[in-house]
Order: structure tokens, then C-alpha cells, then sequence
């Protein structure tokens, strides 16, 4: 039961580290560090959907970017949906319990 829209999000992790190091005093390597971008991440979601109808609930930020070469895109650079929901299934899962 998925009633609410979540996302995959592939951040640049040096321009997220580099946003949240301007907000505040990190060394890039804690938990604290996750925990700032995160919050930088669902900031921006905020900002972005302010004048929408609708609402992105759950957020699964991952590190390896989708890429033609792990198959997550096709050579037209579209990302290949059953593949990323089929590689990250168990993820998912756990965002909406």
C-alpha cells in the first residue's frame, strides 16, 4: 500500500558536502555529516515542491549513481525503472513500513 510518491536520489556528494559544510562545521566523514545532507536533501524536496499538487513522502538517497555501464540506463540515458526497482526492492520496502 504506496499511497504516498517517494524517490531515489543520486546527491553529488561533493556539492551536498560542500552545502552542508557551508552550514555548518563538519570534517565530511560522521554521521552528523549524513544527518546535514539528508536535511539539505528534503529542503530542497520542499523548495521544489512548493507549488505542487502533490507531495514526494519517503526519500532513499544511494551512492552509486545510475549509470549505462551498471544498467540502470539505457544507452539513451533513460533510466531503466524495473532494473533500479528491482536492484533497490528491498530498500524500497523498508521506506514505506
Amino acid at each position: 500500500d504506496r499511497r504516498r510518491l517517494g524517490a531515489i536520489v543520486v546527491p553529488n556528494n561533493n556539492e551536498a558536502l560542500a552545502a552542508a559544510k557551508r552550514k555548518s562545521s563538519l570534517d565530511g566523514n560522521n554521521d552528523e555529516a549524513k544527518d546535514t545532507v539528508m536535511n539539505l536533501l528534503y529542503d530542497e524536496l520542499r523548495t521544489w515542491m512548493a507549488g505542487c499538487s502533490f507531495q514526494i513522502g519517503p526519500i532513499l538517497v544511494v551512492e552509486e549513481p545510475f549509470t549505462i555501464d551498471n544498467g540502470l540506463m539505457t544507452p539513451t540515458m533513460k533510466i531503466r525503472r524495473d532494473r533500479v526497482a528491482a536492484k533497490y526492492q528491498s530498500e524500497i520496502e523498508a521506506l514505506y513500513k
